[in-house]
């Protein structure tokens, strides 16, 4: 019903390349219909593990790695959590179980496989992937000195206009992402 609602049953749906605004990729960097993106994977740190000393320490961490934020360009932070299935966590746990050299350590890893798949049952297991979003966009305002130096650096000739446009978006990101990273290995 929605469906219908939201497109009319004479038009075709939008193409996919329309909804989703990556042009390509290149460099490591995607490049988006209105700038550069870099993504990191980033693992994730269990607090409620952590000693008193080592939380203090994260949050020290934590407020170092705000501070970079404030240097002037954004990021994104996204999150993706999947449940997993018994049947996820069984086919894992089975591929353990059969690559285990010894009857002992086979044993073993029976036993963690039943533990798991019992308390799977009880309450509900995610998977968590974490993920750092760093634009570089060159209409954004805290780039405009940027966009100067681009501007400046424009020729007539399109293609060289847009390889300028790529080095320029290649090194802001690279030290952007270095700064990033620095701060996330603070934290661990």
């Amino acid at each position: 019903m929605i469906n219908r609602l939201l497109h009319r049953s004479d038009e075709a749906p939008a193409p996919v390349t329309t909804q989703v605004p990556i042009e390509g990729i290149s460099n490591g960097m995607i490049k988006t219909n209105n700038g550069y993106v870099m993504v990191l994977t980033c693992n994730a740190v269990n607090f409620r593990l952590m000693s008193e000393d080592a939380r203090s320490k994260l949050w020290s961490g934590y407020r170092s790695f705000l501070n970079v934020l404030s240097l002037g360009f954004p990021i994104q932070f996204h999150i993706q959590v999947r449940k997993q299935t018994i049947d996820d966590i069984r086919k894992h746990f089975d591929e353990v179980v059969g690559s285990q050299p010894s009857d002992r350590r086979r044993a073993l890893a029976e036993a963690q496989r039943d533990f798991v798949i019992n308390t799977v049952r009880e309450s509900a297991v995610v998977s968590r992937s974490f993920y750092i979003v760093i634009p570089y966009l060159p209409n954004y305002s805290a780039d405009i000195q940027t966009i100067s130096i681009f501007r400046q650096a424009l020729i007539k000739n399109r293609k060289r206009s847009e390889e300028t446009t790529l080095e320029i978006a290649s090194k802001q990101l690279a030290t952007r992402r270095e700064q990033v990273v620095t701060q996330l290995k603070k934290l661990g």
